[in-house]
């Protein structure tokens, strides 16, 4: 066919109730300016699993530790299948740890990320790395020096990627002085092997798949997919730090349409719109937050503003939603309505999709 390249992936399948995780060869061919073709093979069995077809999976997805959905299966990528595929979109990812604190967060994705590096951010999670974890992913960066930052109490990991060309690892490093010392990050050649160990589990890093969110006194903020493109992501979690809340757990993750069905459940038959903001949560990525604070519940809903965007653009303009949303459901954020909801959104976020 008229393919322009040919890249290959490994992913991983996992079926929680059989116990079992099965791993596939992705074939994608790439066709400029329609939707790429798809092929799987299951690696165990070597037979093919899914003939090639086209499907709309874009390349931007095609990172390790990311989760894809191919015909309602999601599946992760672990690693790239040949050389040719890690030297196409290898250099294009890369990994940034700082500090989680307000001041440090925010110029990192702001400052740092969006404006010097121009990239987008792909992924971003909030750990708690064990001492003994943190020491071996210091590993990669060449500087033992710089496991401190790993051990703070808590940190932001980021996986960002160059919007358009790759980033040159002097401009790279040019931008991390500007964090002055505040900020981990591996040797240029090992960004892939970090972004593996951290997101998609590859490395035996246990404290990176444990969640750091408290699930109690919280309540939870979804930043929905179209705010997340927009890059609206800093000025948001500025917002939340802005009202004196605190955030004490934060991924990005991609939603099936069950589970954005199940965790929208309470507003079935209460809001006209129901199946449209479902479609919203699982279109493509959103940051998940767990925000704590006194009266949070309440204090949330109002900095987030009126569901309604044209009435929080009227009444309430300062609010999340009024900002950055664009109408009544890419409304920019998913907060908990109800006091007595609070535990049980942050524990289906980041309790239950766990599992």
């Amino acid at each position: 066919g008229f393919n322009d390249n040919v890249y290959s992936f490994i992913l991983t399948w996992e079926q929680p109730q059989a116990g079992l995780v099965k791993r596939y060869k992705l074939t994608y061919y790439e066709k400029v300016g329609k939707n790429p073709d798809v092929e799987l093979f299951d690696m165990k069995t070597g037979k093919l699993f899914l003939k090639r077809v086209t499907y709309n999976l874009p390349e931007e997805e095609l990172f390790i530790g990311n989760q894809v959905t191919i015909f309602a299966r999601q599946m992760n990528i672990q690693e790239f299948g040949d050389a040719r595929t890690a030297e196409r979109f290898a250099s294009s990812n890369l990994m940034v740890v700082v500090p989680f604190e307000p001041k440090l967060v925010s110029y990192l994705l702001k400052e740092v990320a969006e404006n010097q590096l121009q990239s987008k951010l792909e992924d971003a999670k909030m750990l708690a790395f064990s001492r003994s974890d943190a020491r071996r992913l210091a590993g990669l960066s060449g500087d033992s020096r710089t496991a401190k930052i790993l051990e703070s109490p808590s940190v932001l990991a980021i996986n960002i990627r160059a919007s358009g060309k790759h980033i040159s690892q002097e401009i790279f490093e040019g931008a991390m002085q500007q964090l002055q010392g505040n900020v981990w990050y591996p040797a240029f050649t090992n960004h892939t092997q970090a972004l593996a160990a951290v997101f998609a589990g590859n490395n035996g890093l246990e404290s990176a798949k444990r969640s750091t969110a408290q699930l109690q006194n919280c309540s939870a903020c979804v930043i929905k997919a179209h705010a997340v493109q927009a890059g609206h992501v800093p000025e948001i979690i500025g917002e939340i730090f802005g009202a004196g809340l605190s955030i004490t757990a934060l991924k990005s993750l991609s939603l099936t349409r069950v589970e954005s069905q199940e965790f929208l459940e309470v507003y079935k038959g209460v809001v006209p719109n129901f199946p449209a903001l479902v479609d919203e949560l699982c279109r493509s990525r959103v940051v998940a937050i767990e925000v704590c604070g006194e009266d949070v519940v309440r204090r949330l809903r109002a900095l987030a503003g009126p569901i309604d965007f044209s009435i929080a653009k009227q009444i309430r303009p300062h609010t999340i939603r009024a900002k950055y949303g664009t109408d009544s459901v890419k409304n920019a954020v998913h907060v908990t309505d109800l006091p007595e909801d609070g535990v049980l959104e942050c524990e289906y976020l980041f309790d239950i999709l766990d599992r």
